[in-house]
């Protein structure tokens, strides 16, 4: 299984069947574009057990979406992804951004422990979300 098919199904078990990110045929169509790019971390068996999903534009990278494996959650992996990112953002010059689920606070305080900073909250008609931003160094 290739590591993008890794992916559609770990987003699978993270956020069900019918999200978007858990059919690989998407990922496949969106792995076309030059600015989709994505980081992901294995397993014991070599299996992708976390991965970060982003766009690279010419302004800023964009977090689209991200994951850890149930089996792995509380090992710091989330954190380890998003540092990467963090990482690519230095070299670059450009600021990381992604956002979260007011309610996902597993995911907004991993964000927040590797280095990014809350930048607002806002609400739509979908929920409450929590912007983030790291500006490069």
């Amino acid at each position: 299984m290739t590591v993008l098919e890794q992916i559609a199904v770990l987003n699978k078990v993270c956020f069900g069947a019918d999200d978007w990110y858990s059919d690989y045929e998407n990922l496949k169509k969106y792995n076309k574009y030059n600015q989709f790019n994505y980081t992901y971390t294995k397993g014991d068996k070599g299996e992708v057990v976390g991965y970060l999903l982003y766009w690279c534009y010419v302004d800023c990278i964009e977090g689209l979406r991200s994951g850890v494996s149930p089996d792995y959650q509380g090992r710091g992996l989330g954190k380890k992804l998003f540092k990467k990112a963090m990482k690519l953002a230095d070299k670059l010059k450009l600021p990381y951004w992604t956002y979260s689920s007011a309610y996902n606070y597993k995911s907004v305080s991993s964000h927040v422990r590797a280095g990014m900073k809350i930048k607002k909250v806002r609400e739509d008609e979908e929920g409450l979300w929590i912007d983030l931003v790291y500006n490069p160094k």
